[in-house]
């Protein structure tokens, strides 16, 4: 069975090239071993390294350390209390003082309030947010006129330009006289497409 390094514990073989006999005690190691050791590694062998000297530390040394290491633990004096004010100090009334800062000759645009909001402006939070309207739509005046002239005693052309209370109230002659009114309906109706230019909105007809 082939030996074992005394310094890693790994097997050695002696007839390799990297096997080094110690020519003192006769242990095979590997070479790499026994330079990286400095000599041979086992104990009391002649060729071993020589052992570093022992750090000696005479009684006043150590009663030194001592001491410094218990100044460095003991606890911090508390601090001297604060000296009362004299009377005259204590007892001396407290004036305010005022300071006044001027107004700067070009102030800042960035920092100068904004405006009043305008219309179409409204307030969500601290921050303005502007709302954006589109425009309105013109509606057609050939579509206004043919409502009025086929369905004008229905008031439909009335409710095609907004204005709600006079179809229903063309709507109401026509159906509460049973279609006899239809004609005072439609007649009005008539008056309505030579006379109105405008919606309810006040939108001019396209």
């Amino acid at each position: 069975m082939n030996p074992v390094c005394p310094y890693c514990r790994m097997m050695v073989f002696p007839d390799a090239a990297d096997c080094r006999v110690c020519e003192g005690c006769g242990v095979p190691h590997h070479a790499e071993c026994y330079t990286e050791n400095g000599g041979c590694t086992v104990f009391g062998c002649r060729f071993a390294p020589v052992d570093e000297p022992k750090l000696s530390i005479s009684q006043p040394e150590l009663n030194a350390t001592a001491g410094l290491t218990a100044a460095a633990m003991a606890p911090a004096p508390p601090p001297s209390p604060v000296p009362p004010l004299p009377p005259s100090v204590a007892q001396a009334p407290i004036r305010p003082v005022r300071y006044f800062i001027p107004e700067p000759e070009n102030p800042d645009p960035v920092a100068t309030p904004p405006p009043p909001p305008a219309p179409g402006v409204t307030f969500s939070g601290a921050a303005p947010a502007i709302l954006y309207v589109p425009p309105p739509v013109p509606k057609k005046r050939l579509t206004y006129v043919l409502l009025g002239i086929f369905l004008g005693s229905l008031g439909i052309h009335n409710f095609y330009a907004g204005y709600a209370k006079k179809g229903l109230a063309q709507l109401l002659i026509s159906l509460l006289t049973l279609g006899y009114g239809s004609v005072i309906s439609w007649i009005w109706a008539v008056v309505d497409v030579c006379r109105v230019e405008k919606d309810n909105a006040g939108v001019r007809f396209a």
